[in-house]
């Protein structure tokens, strides 16, 4: 970290790419700790363009937008950016700051991704994904199926890696094809957040971005029409965030996940088609800001990455009710259940 004209310079890690931000004090850089790693720059592969945030002269005079190239909308909140020699300005004359880090952490995703769409195709899955160094684990279903439940479950519970709650990249790097986490928050809904408190609070309470961000859930009502959601970063769940992953150094695995309507049919089973399981769960992507919106719409998922994601994976279903230690155990030791009298109940567990 350094001094760069009376703003504080960082640098942060994501993916294989490095970012630089300019920001006026450290309650900036909390916030930004929360979503990505203090990186060396020399161990760059590419860097981003450098993102000052709220400089003390920004491109437009105080209280007006008139050197305002875009305006980014943060929960109704106008926030201005505007291009700089060295990359961009993240400001506003009325919003409070929160909304200005907010703008410039989604400027910062959109510039990333821009620049990994520069040096290749890429493939949106759906999927909680989780990792112990050996083996990733997608977590995929429809909505309220439980992925979030069992990624945190896999996190603070057994301590496995996130590497994405709700969008897998998969991308084809210098050195073969990897997959990394969308830079983003982790949406978890209030019963799944009651559900594992005292382990996210242990793991927040030492970080003001996201204890912020906790006693603001707890103590403000939710408007009308929005989903009542506690929105941490994935640094909060586990470190380092963000990795880049070659699966050429996993075994990969894809379970189809839904809650079990009773304890008795609660059971893993594997024989799916990884590349059925990963085409039904694919996404599009939209960046945020207009900064970088593209005239051809949301970026679309390449068939060529999901089938080589599909060719390193198995693949099972797993009826669950919040316990991830049957898929977990299943994956580190390599033996796969076959058929009825190899299922396994899944419960919610008060492991560790």
């Amino acid at each position: 970290m350094a001094s760069n004209a009376g703003l504080i310079e960082a640098q942060y890690a994501m993916n294989e790419f490095a970012a630089t931000l300019r920001v006026v004090d450290e309650h900036a850089l909390q916030y930004f700790d929360g979503f990505h790693d203090r990186h060396d720059a020399s161990l760059a592969a590419l860097s981003l363009p450098v993102l000052e945030i709220e400089p003390a002269c920004p491109p437009s005079a105080p209280g007006s937008h008139a050197g305002c190239g875009w305006h980014a909308d943060v929960e109704g909140q106008p926030v201005c950016v505007a291009a700089t020699p060295a990359g961009y300005a993240v400001w506003s004359a009325t919003a409070s700051r929160f909304y200005v880090w907010s703008a410039a952490r989604r400027l910062l995703r959109d510039l990333w991704l821009d620049a990994r769409l520069r040096r290749s195709p890429v493939a949106f899955v759906h999927a909680s994904t989780v990792d112990d160094g050996d083996n990733l684990v997608l977590f995929v279903g429809d909505k309220r199926a439980g992925k979030t439940t069992l990624m945190l479950d896999a996190t603070l519970r057994h301590g496995w890696r996130i590497v994405s709650n709700d969008t897998l990249l998969v991308y084809e790097a210098e050195q073969g094809y990897a997959v990394t986490g969308v830079p983003t928050y982790a949406g978890i809904r209030r019963d799944v957040a009651d559900r594992f408190g005292a382990l996210l609070r242990a793991r927040i309470d030492g970080d003001p971005a996201n204890l912020g961000s906790y006693r603001h859930w707890q103590t403000t009502p939710v408007p009308a029409g929005r989903e009542d959601k506690l929105y941490l970063s994935y640094g909060a769940i586990s470190r380092p965030v963000f990795p880049a992953i070659p699966l050429s150094q996993r075994t990969v695995t894809v379970v189809a996940i839904g809650f079990a309507p009773r304890a008795g049919e609660a059971g893993l089973r594997q024989g799916e088609d990884p590349l059925a399981l990963l085409s039904a769960n694919r996404k599009q992507f939209r960046f945020s800001l207009d900064v970088l919106a593209r005239p051809q719409g949301p970026v679309d998922t390449d068939p060529s990455c999901l089938r080589r994601l599909a060719r390193s994976a198995r693949a099972a279903s797993f009826a669950h009710h919040g316990d991830s230690s049957p898929v977990l155990d299943m994956v580190a030791s390599d033996a796969a259940p076959a058929g009825p009298a190899a299922v396994r109940a899944g419960h919610l567990s008060g492991k560790r």
